[in-house]
């Protein structure tokens, strides 16, 4: 079985074009297919359960997984792309709307490709924390299973941790120099299990809620080859998901929580996202120009739409019985395209690989609050009963909390790696400039819902790279880079704002913001033989500029008012730089060890092991827990035994993994519970009946423990149900907990 420890992997997002990865100057990792069939990955969590320095937070009680922490930097500072094409931001304002960028299947995928910090010059921008690439399957990948001008398979899925059904179809053929795909995916879940045990109908409750969940996806590939150097190739892509859910935690049927005196008898969910692309590539090898070998370009179109909608049955004094309902969109229309070329050549006793490029995208961000109010019980005189109103206080539906936004984002960049000592020593420097702009466009809704004129921002910065690799031995290599990054305020960050009553705050929009940059170094040492793989790695990353949520009022004890920033008494919020910087360094470790090295009965086996340890500090005050520090999380590794049958009939990991507790002097001030400890076994193997029927299986937390990741919880301060009221003091925690021991199987037939 391959897997992300083995350095002999190719990876493509780094450089443009293919390379081992054991020659990357930077620390990167791929994912391939076969490790994602047989380690049953269903999620983003599950895909990074074994990666050191990576993690996935995840919200059980509405909006799933929440994106990608690397080196300790998350959401949209990590870069996410799908052959090549940037996913949006994700945004999320209030406590009833979050769109997340949890928008890839995972059968649809070759490999998955995850490079630490900003190392990567021709993907600048954005990928402060680092980028992953998502590179989706081409119809030669399922071709040359048998050699056949044909290709089909079916392939069924049970987990039992959220009780989903898995169903996956694939064709592929080849006729005339055309190659085609058609892979299609449906699934079915309910509510992911947790060790909580509190079954009441309020926020007491741990247990999690009913809910129910529908993903379905299709992915279609048409290439032509005119020959093998000249290939041409057309995308199509759809996903769309729906998620139902009775939130029985956000009862409060007595109304003794909050807000005050306010009966809540049910809050219902349902969360829908929609994303399609198109798009169309050439590749062009061999072409023996004097300025370039070979040429690649792409051009796309890209649509994603986050729907969500939320009742809320409640009664209070004022309004008596009346139901509340939420409407929240979130959309994106991207246009975008690149072009990339790649030329070698030698100069003396240098030989050069010179690649030059750039892209361009234009993204439309549109966002609307809609909503309505119904008095069941009416207000007379004033209000009759069955009255419908637009004005759910503080808000008259419809609303922006930012204008229609343009976001343009273009770069260019030039890198050479320059080889010499017959090829011992490897140089790469790379340079990149990168052009951001929003463009707010104000309509009458905005108009009519704001007082503020949103700002504009027209932002470049020239990012230089440097890496270099000695390989001392055939067997060891010192490898090693420096790189900056750069990353501009988005939308929400510049112009957002909002009003929540019902729990007494608000958020403001700033118009001074400036774009956030790092400088990144790090140095490691890596190595390959008979006897294994392995690959230790130090880091240190530097930020300026950091952006955060920051309170920059609270309401007067005397006057019970924020008089700058209006009349009523609410907690206000805004994001800032931090004008203080902020490092983040660490060390990273991940090695396989083949046993036949041994002794050669023990063909097939190996031990494998990884591990992480990161640190954060505010350069100026020397805190620990800096805000801007909250996304580090623990450190966490991993050891395990593996075994493949030499035939490849079968084979099977038994892996433990550990991740120490996190600790008061690192945690944020509003920290509201800190995991502890744990260690946790899981099992998984397969097994090849014959050419075209093969099972997986696999047993996870194995021992049943009960844990929780700092990921899931680091910013769940600000949760009501854990904060305010008569509930304050339930063990909350409990509801973000892992499942216990679950199991799951594949099986799949093809032919």
């Amino acid at each position: 079985m391959k897997d992300t420890v083995e350095l002999d992997t190719m990876i493509v997002e780094g450089t443009s074009s293919a390379r081992p990865l054991d020659e990357e100057p930077g620390t990167a990792s791929v994912i391939d297919a076969e490790t994602i069939e047989r380690r049953m990955v269903r999620s983003i969590k599950d895909l990074i359960r074994y990666e050191p320095g990576v993690n996935v937070g995840n919200d059980p009680q509405r909006f799933g997984a929440t994106g990608f922490t690397i080196r300790g930097l998350g959401g949209n500072r990590v870069l996410m792309q799908v052959d090549g094409v940037r996913l949006p931001d994700a945004f999320s304002i209030g406590s009833f709307a979050s769109a997340t960028r949890n928008m890839v299947d995972m059968d649809a995928l070759k490999s998955v490709e995850i490079i630490r910090g900003a190392g990567a010059a021709q993907y600048g921008g954005d990928a402060l924390g680092g980028t992953v690439g998502f590179v989706t399957k081409d119809p030669r990948d399922y071709l040359d299973t048998f050699g056949n001008d044909y290709y089909a398979d079916a392939k069924l899925g049970y987990n039992s941790t959220d009780r989903s059904f898995l169903k996956t179809a694939t064709l592929a053929g080849e006729s005339m120099g055309f190659e085609s795909l058609l892979l299609l995916t449906h699934s079915e879940s309910r509510e992911t299990d947790t060790k909580g045990d509190n079954k009441e109908l309020n926020p007491r409750r741990t247990a999690p809620s009913p809910q129910d969940n529908e993903v379905y996806n299709g992915l279609g590939k048409l290439l032509y080859r005119f020959d093998e150097d000249n290939v041409l190739r057309l995308t199509g892509e759809w996903m769309h998901s729906e998620s139902e859910l009775d939130a029985y935690h956000a009862r409060d049927p007595l109304g003794i929580g909050f807000p005050p005196n306010t009966k809540i008898f049910s809050l219902i969910t349902d969360d829908r996202q929609t994303r399609w692309r198109i798009s169309l590539d050439h590749t062009l090898d061999r072409l023996g120009f004097a300025v370039f070998d070979s040429a690649f370009w792409r051009v796309y179109r890209q649509k994603t739409a986050a729907t969500q909608e939320t009742w809320q049955d409640r009664d209070n004094p004022l309004n008596k019985r009346h139901l509340i309902h939420r409407i929240f969109s979130f959309d994106n229309d991207d246009i975008g395209g690149e072009i990339r070329f790649d030329k070698h050549f030698s100069t003396g006793i240098f030989d050069h690989a010179l690649q030059y490029g750039g892209q361009i995208s234009m993204n439309t961000i549109t966002q609307k609050r809609d909503g309505t109010i119904t008095y069941i019980s009416g207000r007379p005189p004033f209000i009759q009963p069955g009255t419908v109103s637009k004005t759910v206080a503080p808000d008259t539906f419809p609303v922006r909390d930012f204008p229609e936004s343009i976001v343009t984002k273009a770069g260019a960049y030039l890198q050479d790696s320059i080889t010499f000592l017959d090829r011992r020593v490897e140089l790469i420097p790379g340079v990149r400039i990168e052009l951001y702009s929003l463009k707010p466009q104000k309509d009458s809704l905005y108009d009519a819902t704001s007082k503020v004129q949103p700002t504009e921002l027209d932002e470049y910065k020239i990012l230089p790279k440097l890496g270099a690799l000695f390989h001392i031995t055939d067997e060891l290599t010192i490898h090693g880079q420096y790189a900056e990054g750069f990353r501009g305020p988005n939308f929400g960050e510049s112009n957002a704002g909002f009003v929540n009553d019902q729990f007494g705050y608000q958020t403001i929009p700033n118009f001074n913001l400036t774009p956030e940059t790092s400088t990144g170094f790090e140095i490691g040492l890596r190595g390959k033989g008979a006897a294994g793989t392995f690959d230790l790695t130090f880091f240190r990353n530097d930020y300026k500029n950091f952006l955060f949520l920051d309170t920059v009022c609270v309401p007067s004890a005397e006057t019970g008012f924020c008089l700058a920033y209006g009349d009523t008494p609410r907690l206000t919020f805004q994001q800032i730089n931090n004008p203080d910087d902020i490092r983040i360094q660490g060390v990273e470790f991940k090695s396989q060890l083949y046993l036949d090295w041994f002794h050669e009965t023990l063909e097939g086996a190996s031990l494998i092991a990884s591990g992480s340890y990161a640190e954060g500090v505010n350069l100026e005050t020397g805190s620990l827990n800096d805000v801007s520090l909250r996304g580090i999380s623990p450190a966490k590794g991993v050891i395990g035994l593996r075994y493949e049958e030499p035939s490849g009939i079968w084979g099977s990991e038994l892996i433990l993994t550990l991740v120490d507790a996190k600790r008061p002097k690192t945690a944020p001030d509003d920290a509201q519970f800190l995991p502890r400890g744990y260690g946790v076994v899981d099992f998984n193997g397969y097994y090849r009946f014959n050419d075209h029927v093969s099972v997986n299986v696999g047993v996870f937390n194995l021992f049943d423990k009960t844990y929780i990741d700092w990921e899931d919880i680091n910013t769940r301060a600000g949760d009501p149900h854990a904060t305010f009221g008569a509930y304050a003091n339930a063990d909350f925690w409990k509801r973000y907990s892992r499942p216990g021991r679950n199991v799951g199987a594949t099986l799949k037939i093809a032919f």
